[in-house]
C-alpha cells in the first residue's frame, strides 16, 4: 500500500522548477557625521572610516529587490564589528540605475549598537559587469550600551564602492 501511495504521489506532483539565484558581492568606504544627545544638548562629531562588505541575492523572476547581509569595520578609532542585514530596491530614474536600501545596522562587539539604515546609492556600470557603488545613507541607533545617556544616535555616511555580480 505504501509503495501504491508513493508511487502516486510521485505522478501526481506538478513539475516545479528551481528558480536560480543571482549574486552579487559589494566592496566600499564610507564616512560621514554623527550626532547623539549629551547633558548639554546635540553633540555633533565626524563619523569614522568604515569598511563594509556585502553579499546580496535576488531571485531571477523577481529582480525587484535584493536580500542582502553585509559586515562593517570601523577603521580607526575604536574597532568594532558589524552587521547590515536588510533589503535592496534597484529603481532606474531617468535611464541611470540607483538602488534604495532599508535594513538594520548592529555592532556586536566590543560594544553593542542596535538600529535602522536607510540608503539611496547609484550604480552605472563601469568595466563589463563591474559596477560603481556612489551613495549616502543615514542610521538611527536606539538599542545599545554604547548610546548617550537616554538618547538615540544618529549617523549620516557618504561612501563609494564597487559591486561585482556573480
Amino acid at each position: 500500500m505504501r509503495a501504491f501511495l508513493l508511487s502516486f504521489a510521485l505522478l501526481a506532483a506538478n513539475n516545479v522548477s528551481a528558480k536560480q539565484v543571482e549574486t552579487e558581492l559589494g566592496f566600499s568606504l564610507v564616512a560621514g557625521a554623527m550626532a547623539g544627545n549629551v547633558a548639554a544638548g546635540t553633540l555633533w562629531m565626524g563619523s569614522p572610516f568604515k569598511l563594509r562588505a556585502d553579499w546580496a541575492a535576488f531571485i531571477e523572476e523577481d529582480m525587484s529587490k535584493r536580500f542582502r547581509i553585509g559586515l562593517e569595520v570601523p577603521l580607526h578609532q575604536r574597532i568594532a564589528l558589524g552587521f547590515r542585514p536588510g533589503f535592496d530596491f534597484p529603481v532606474t530614474i531617468m535611464g541611470m540605475p540607483f538602488c534604495v536600501g532599508l535594513g538594520l545596522r548592529n555592532y556586536v562587539t566590543p560594544y553593542t549598537l542596535h538600529g535602522a539604515e536607510v540608503q539611496v546609492s547609484w550604480r552605472p556600470s563601469l568595466i563589463g559587469k563591474l559596477q560603481l557603488d556612489a551613495g549616502f545613507s543615514a542610521s538611527a541607533f536606539f538599542f545599545g550600551n554604547d548610546l548617550p545617556g537616554n538618547g538615540a544616535l544618529i549617523e549620516f555616511q557618504g561612501g563609494a564602492g564597487l559591486r561585482l555580480p556573480l
